[in-house]
């Protein structure tokens, strides 16, 4: 690829060290900031109509010496600075656009247009459609601070005549007074790589490279999929990442106050993503609320799903459905309006937006993992609990209508004033403004919905909301839903704990749901040690059906042996679901909320039926009393038909293949209709 070097001679054009410090949130890790970014661009560029992005992010290893050379003028220093093989990052999405827009112009117009244009070449240029995050400008700078200053961009879209068209290009931000510079010598420390003439000086300007042959032969190079039918989509790709300089791991703390997401890059970008996205993943009340689609993100080729959700981002995923539809279905949230009395909505009967919480225990929010006992303040990134013992707090979240977390508030004054918490026990809360609502006329000129000013009082990093001046008034819409939150909070967890019926139902569903709802790691695969415990002998009853598993041993790394012991005295159908926080999912509720994005992760392999009454079964085959049936619907069940009314007892063994083993399989059964 040929370079162009920024011209140092630019007049009031910033240098690469500035830009990099553009971005002033220093305290959240580099890998949240580029997971936020990444993400809002791609959800942002999700072609209208779709009801899913999928967004998929991959770490390999590449080898310097095979991409070296495609960098004109730095492929000797990059072989000297980064020997042997290097860390190499990519976030692709799919169901976008793309980054349309003209390459060959000098249009101001058509440049301010071109979404291609903005996000390789410009600085701090607005993303225009409703909805959208921010801008294509200073949030990206954050891709260039976790490896070596170079990203590359490969995006492949659909041109106005019907054809597909991919193009790719690199740029180099860093500073260049730095003593491990790239390019010492490039006065702005900026440059870019992609296509131009060979008579062109370093200094004139290149474009991105459109020829496919070309490109692959890069990106297999890159170990980079590239898209092929009819899709389309954006890549970024950040090569040569030191991960031990961007995870977000304190040497200063013992292994003892470390976490495991913070001591390895991809559990970091897996936590990044629940953290900050968590609300939007999969989650069709969302969809049905904000008509977006809903966003499937992977990680390394595996779906990461609410069902294996941490209890903390469980409970916010719920408590953000809650204040998105105005209703939950669970005992243990409260969902309230919240109303600005004057200068707010254009009609003040209209909810500015909505509040949902909760108040639980700490063992509560830890149903899944009971030896790794974590406080939500770990998972929301806040550092504070490590510097004492805290074991309560308040934490609430916000967001606006990309379904981002703008920011966790934890015993904030401004939020939550004069709540007071007990030991052991968290208040979480989240406030889903009413985006589309129309704002005062006061503001009309200005600001037509409440969605454009919360987008305008967000900075370039989107991390908080801060009511904005204009001239010399002042506009306090913020200001005043935060006082209302906090007056909504206060007057009813303060009245009577969420009000003494609800607290005892609360209390009530909490305990059967700890006895009940199975253990599960979190965050990385089942070991060995983990799938070999027994489950608990739960009974699910069907009139005088019942089935218990009994034991269960691991026989490899995806597969396990279940015994089980039914007693039936009609046809049945014995099937696995999977077992969440919220209730258990069967195989076919699984493909009408997931469709075909995320297969169901058990399928039954073998089943052997063993006794049939204490008798062995091998001595009653001919007696046709009952027969067992593979489903050709389901690949996680089977049927029962029998010949007789009275009870009849049986053991055997089912070999299930569990596709991820985060996923808790739950043994049921039912009577079959007539």
């Amino acid at each position: 690829m040929r370079i162009e070097i920024a011209r140092a001679d630019d007049r009031m054009a910033p240098s690469g060290k500035a830009i990099l410090r553009s971005l002033q949130n220093e305290s959240m890790p580099v890998i949240d900031l580029v997971i936020r970014e990444a993400f809002q661009n791609s959800l942002d560029a999700t072609i209208k109509g779709k009801n899913e992005t999928q967004i998929s992010v991959t770490t390999k290893q590449i080898d310097t010496g095979k991409i070296a050379g495609y960098f004109e003028k730095i492929d000797s220093r990059l072989k000297d600075k980064f020997p042997g093989e290097h860390t190499v990052m990519s976030i692709s999405d799919k169901n976008t656009y793309g980054l349309t827009g003209e390459i060959y112009t000098t249009d101001k117009i058509a440049l301010s247009k071109s979404n291609i244009y903005k996000l390789i070449y410009g600085l701090n240029m607005n993303q225009e459609q409703e909805g959208a995050g921010g801008s294509w400008g200073l949030g990206k700078t954050s891709f260039f601070r976790i490896g070596c200053g170079i990203v590359i961009y490969y995006s492949r879209i659909q041109t106005g005549n019907g054809e597909f068209e991919e193009r790719l290009a690199a740029c180099l931000i860093e500073n260049s007074d730095s003593d491990d510079a790239i390019m010492p010598d490039n006065d702005r420390g900026i440059a870019w790589w992609g296509n131009k003439p060979s008579e062109k000086k370093d200094t004139d300007k290149s474009y991105p490279i459109t020829d496919q042959t070309e490109i692959r032969k890069f990106l297999k190079d890159l170990k980079v999929a590239p898209y092929e039918g009819e899709e389309t989509g954006t890549s970024i790709i950040i090569p040569f990442i030191e991960e031990d300089k961007i995870i977000a791991y304190d040497q200063d703390y013992s292994e003892n106050n470390s976490y495991w997401w913070e001591k390895d890059l991809t559990s970091s970008v897996e936590m990044a993503i629940k953290r900050w996205y968590g609300p939007r993943i999969m989650n069709k009340d969302y969809s049905d609320t904000f008509e977006n689609s809903s966003l499937t993100p992977f990680i390394n080729g595996k779906p990461i799903s609410p069902l294996t959700f941490e209890d903390t981002f469980g409970w916010f995923y719920k408590l953000y459905s809650a204040g998105a539809t105005g209703k939950s279905s669970d005992e243990n949230i409260i969902v309230k309006p919240l109303y600005l009395k004057r200068l707010g909505m254009e009609n003040p009967s209209i909810p500015i937006g909505h509040i949902a919480y909760t108040k639980l225990t700490l063992d509560e929010l830890n149903n899944k993992n009971k030896n790794n006992v974590l406080t939500p303040l770990a998972y929301i990134g806040d550092k504070t609990h490590l510097e004492s013992s805290v074991t309560s707090a308040k934490i609430l979240a916000y967001s606006r209508k990309p379904g981002m977390v703008v920011q966790y508030v934890v015993d904030d004054a401004n939020w939550m004033k004069g709540l007071t918490v007990e030991e052991n026990t968290f208040i979480l809360a989240y406030f889903v403004p009413n985006s589309s609502g129309l704002l005062h006329s006061t503001y009309r000129e200005r600001y037509k919905t409440l969605e454009s000013y919360l987008r305008d009082t967000e900075n370039a990093d989107h991390a908080v909301w801060i009511d904005k001046v204009i001239g010399a008034k002042a506009i306090t819409i913020v200001e005043r839903i935060k006082r209302e939150v906090s007056k909504v909070l206060y007057e009813s967890l303060s009245e009577s704990d969420l009000t003494s019926s609800n607290s005892r139902t609360s209390a009530l569903s909490r305990k059967f749901g700890s006895m009940l709802l199975p253990k599960a790691n979190f965050g990385k695969s089942s070991s060995v040690k983990q799938v070999n415990k027994p489950p608990k002998e739960i009974s699910h009853k069907h009139s005088s059906s019942m089935i218990q598993a009994t034991n269960i041993n691991l026989i490899d790394e995806n597969n396990i042996r279940l015994e089980f012991k039914a007693t039936i005295n009609h046809d049945s159908l014995v099937f696995f679901e999977v077992d969440t926080v919220d209730k258990k999912i069967d195989e076919n509720k699984w493909y009408k909320y997931f469709e075909d994005t995320v297969k169901f992760p058990f399928s039954i392999n073998k089943i052997k039926i063993e006794k049939i009454n204490d008798l062995s079964y091998e001595n009653q085959l001919d007696n046709e009393e009952l027969n067992f049936v593979k489903l050709s619907n389901m690949k996680a069940g089977f049927k029962i038909e029998t010949s007789q009314s009275e009870i009849t007892v049986v053991e055997g063994k089912i070999e299930l293949y569990v596709a991820d083993l985060t996923m808790q399989p739950a043994l049921s059964i039912k009577k079959l209709k007539e």
